[in-house]
C-alpha cells in the first residue's frame, strides 16, 4: 500500500496502525483476509511532490467520503459544496452494500470511533 507521506511523527503513527491490522486484522474482517489482499506486510510512503496519480485520486475523493460519512451519521446536515455532490453522485453507485436491503453501513462505510466518542 502507499500513501502520501505526512511528516515524520504522522508517518510512524500510520505504519504502526497498518502494521496492527496487517498482524491483526480488523474488527469486521480476519487477519486473512487482510493479508490476502495486501500485497505487502509494509506500508510505503510517496512525496506529493512526486505527482502520484493514484494519491492524487485519493487526496480528491477524501473530503467529498468524509463528509459523505458525516452526514449518514448525522455529524453534519447537508452537503454544502457542489464539487463534492457530483463527486459523491458518482462514487455512492460503488459503494458496498448489503445484498439484502442495499444497507452500506457496517458494509461499504465504517465509522471508525474517535476519543470524542467515548
Amino acid at each position: 500500500m502507499l500513501v502520501e507521506s505526512r511528516g515524520k511523527k504522522e508517518d510512524r503513527l500510520l505504519a504502526d496502525g497498518f502494521s496492527s491490522m496487517y498482524n491483526n486484522g480488523l474488527q469486521y474482517i480476519d487477519t486473512n483476509q487482510v493479508q490476502q489482499h495486501l500485497s505487502s506486510s509494509k506500508i510505503k510512503f510517496g512525496s506529493k511532490n512526486d505527482m502520484i496519480c493514484g494519491l492524487e485520486l485519493a487526496d480528491m475523493l477524501a473530503v467529498p467520503m468524509k463528509l459523505f460519512v458525516f452526514k449518514r451519521y448525522g455529524i453534519i446536515s447537508e452537503i454544502k459544496s457542489s464539487f463534492t455532490r457530483e463527486v459523491l453522485n458518482i462514487v455512492q453507485r460503488n459503494i458496498r452494500r448489503k445484498r439484502i436491503d442495499g444497507i452500506i453501513e457496517e458494509y461499504g462505510i465504517i465509522r471508525v470511533p474517535t476519543i470524542s466518542d467515548n
